[in-house]
């Protein structure tokens, strides 16, 4: 089992191919994405299963939508999908990163292990900029946010 939990709450398809793409593309594919489909009109299953020969894939499909009225519910709900982890990363159904950004992460976590919470930042001020993770420079800031587990987002 990975100790990387990538969390990706999902109810539209407009960019949620790139998101998947992006993640397919990572040089360190030790990471489990856990896609949680706000019971969306859109077949969202026909974009994301392909990619389940790409990487560690778990789709579920809510049967009601929750999201529309309740936001952090519906992330809730799809940080509840991960298993074991150690670390989680909240993504968006729009967000991209680089090639070698869970790289990045785990060689972070290796340079800071007392870290407990890292956030990422763009590399371009652009709509479109990828996400590179980094630890927090204030060490109040070291919290979890789901227990005992720790959160990247």
């Amino acid at each position: 089992m990975s100790r990387l939990a990538i969390i990706i709450p999902v109810y539209k398809p407009d960019f949620l191919k790139e998101a998947l793409e992006c993640l397919a593309a990572q040089t360190c594919k030790d990471f489990t994405v856990y896609v949680g489909d706000d019971c969306s009109p859109h077949p969202l299953s026909e974009i994301v299963m392909p990619f389940k020969e790409k990487m560690n894939l778990h789709y579920t499909r809510f049967d009601s939508n929750l999201g529309a009225t309740d936001l952090i519910g519906q992330w809730e709900r799809c940080v509840a999908l991960a298993q074991d982890e150690e670390w989680l990363w909240l993504f968006s159904d729009d967000d991209q990163m680089d090639n070698n950004c869970v790289e990045s992460f785990y060689r972070m976590l290796q340079l800071h292990p007392d870290q407990r919470l890292f956030h990422s930042i763009s590399t371009s001020p652009s709509s479109t900029a990828k996400a590179k993770p980094q630890p927090t420079s204030d060490s109040s800031k070291r919290t979890s946010t789901n227990g005992s587990r720790q959160v990247t987002s």
